[in-house]
């Protein structure tokens, strides 16, 4: 259950002003750069000294962003002419910072003929605090924040008491800015009683079409354990360990007006020990493996090929799309990827395989009325062998209304689907962000899940000063194809309903969400009435 650490009360909160038409760039030469940074504060100042030192410890974890992390994402120097499109494109991009909950950057004239760039930006307060294991074990806690001393980057510390009086912890660090460019770098290191992982990610992700190279790079290494969902069979678990890697490179054909991408990914995993377990007070247990299981075994891969895409869009600001009045910059348009993968035989163990991936994703239309959309795919064909082929496919698609700022109706529609996964796997109604309410405790799992979700958000008048607040009523609809999964389960169309209350800081991108849900057509044992309480960034989905 994740929560919100320090209230719903601000004083100084800030939404910036949009930026004027005669404040935007004509050319004429940079002479200064000046950036003004603004903050909120967490406690109402009306709550007298407890808010006062409340909003000191705040700041002395996550004082104002620095003024050498902001100027580093800026497409602008002093000395150059103001450019119209590199300046909408440094705000957007100091946007999509998640420490940054909004950017203006308005052109003043100087009395010498020149221009002064100046910079607003406000803060966003991140601070994390999720526990669990309430009812049981494990139990654990994980605290941290996403703007280290104003610095930009995350840290985050877990600790968890897991069976048998197992002890386990962990670390997440990540940076926006690594060596002074914009790399970014996320480091996790986690021993947990049941989860293992040390994953390493260091990528130039493409940020502005002026940008003409994106490269990602990544190794993963995890011991998990996977128990499938079964009416019956409910603690049948899976011990394996998953090594992953990824190296990929792409180039922008003409930026900044290119469409066009080419690059080269290669890419390798290899499953070690897997063994059937099952989940006791004290730990894992190894039993026989029961046939349904029997096709999971250790493998290795390695595959290389090119990269081919199109890249079309352009950002659309759109004010109470995912949050309550945030800034959200939506891709307007198109992109597309493709790459063919041949696998490298003396790299492979249990065949010859070659991979094809898809992706897309891309949006049409205006604030008012807004169609998005994100699909991906793989299928991996074995040579040479009598493996059977391998494919998954997820697509995701959103239409939303909006009558004003933050009162929005929206319908979505996704759809899975896992065909002879080399690891375990199954699709369920569960899941925080993805899953089907009133049905997101039951023991159902297969190949395939369909699901279908209308919600109607209002904004209400907020008792309390600078927040904002929301209600939204909720219908989602969903089913499972058994399909070729272990433990597979077919089911009817299954439906649920649910009430939110929505609570941020004005202008803020973090939100709380307080959801509870019900089934509409309940199988014995198998859902029930839910409480759900969600702090996070809710610009980043749709």
């Amino acid at each position: 259950m994740a929560a919100l650490l320090l209230g719903t009360t601000p004083v100084a909160a800030q939404q910036l002003v949009p930026v004027a038409a005669d404040q935007r760039c004509d050319g004429r030469p940079i002479v200064a750069i000046v950036l003004r940074g603004a903050r909120r504060e967490p406690v109402d100042r009306r709550f007298g000294a407890p808010a006062a030192l409340a909003n000191r410890l705040v700041f002395s974890v996550q004082p104002p962003t620095r003024e050498w992390l902001v100027r580093r994402f800026l497409l602008l120097r002093p000395g150059q002419p103001c450019d119209e499109q590199r300046r909408t494109e440094s705000e957007r991009i100091l946007r999509a910072q998640p420490y940054i909950s909004d950017a203006a950057i308005r052109a003043v004239a100087d009395s010498a003929g020149g221009i002064r760039l100046v910079v607003e930006t406000v803060d966003e307060i991140l601070l994390y605090s999720e526990a669990w294991g309430f009812r049981g074990v494990p139990a654990g806690i994980e605290l941290g924040t996403g703007n280290m001393l104003g610095t930009g980057r995350t840290v985050r510390f877990t600790s968890e008491f897991g069976r048998g009086g197992a002890l386990g912890g962990g670390i997440r660090l990540r940076e926006t800015q690594l060596l002074g460019r914009p790399i970014i770098l996320d480091a996790v290191f986690s021993h947990r009683p049941l989860v293992r992982t040390r994953r390493l990610v260091i990528e130039r992700p493409f940020l502005t079409n002026f940008q003409r190279d994106a490269w990602f790079t990544t190794i993963d290494d995890d011991i998990r354990y996977y128990t499938f969902r079964d009416p019956v069979i409910r603690d049948v678990s899976l011990e394996y360990r998953r090594l992953r890697w990824e190296v990929s490179f792409t180039r922008q054909v003409a930026p900044p007006d290119g469409r066009l991408v080419l690059g080269f990914t290669m890419q390798g995993e290899r499953a070690d020990g897997v063994r059937t377990v099952l989940i006791r007070e004290n730990g894992p247990v190894a039993v026989a493996t029961p046939d349904p299981l029997q096709r999971y075994g250790d493998f290795s891969s390695a595959r290389m090929g090119p990269t081919v895409g199109l890249r079309h869009y352009r950002f659309l600001p759109v004010r109470g799309l995912g949050a309550l009045s945030a800034t959200e910059d939506v891709p307007l348009g198109v992109d597309l990827f493709a790459s063919v993968l041949e696998g490298i035989p003396a790299w492979q163990r249990g065949g010859h395989d070659r991979r094809v991936q898809l992706s897309s994703a891309g949006a049409v239309g205006s604030p008012a009325t807004l169609l998005r959309w994100r699909a991906t795919g793989s299928w991996t064909s074995p040579r040479g062998t009598a493996l059977p082929a391998q494919w998954a496919t997820a697509a995701r698609t959103s239409l939303s209304r909006q009558r004003g700022t933050g009162d929005r109706l929206a319908l979505v529609a996704e759809a899975t689907t896992l065909h002879r996964e080399r690891l375990p796997a199954q699709l369920t109604f569960r899941g925080d962000e993805d899953g089907l309410i009133g049905w997101r405790s039951t023991n159902l799992g297969g190949s395939r899940r369909f699901l279908i979700g209308v919600e109607q958000r209002q904004r209400v008048p907020s008792p309390v000063a600078r927040t904002e607040m929301a209600v939204a009523a909720i219908a989602q609809t969903g089913r499972l194809d058994a399909g070729d999964a272990p433990y597979g389960t077919s089911t009817t169309w299954r439906s649920g309903v649910g009430a939110a209350l929505l609570l941020s800081l004005a202008g803020a991108r973090q939100m709380l969400r307080i959801e509870f849900s019900a089934p509409l057509d309940p199988m014995r044992g198998q859902q029930r009435t839910e409480w759900r309480f969600v702090y996070s960034d809710f610009t980043t989905r749709f």
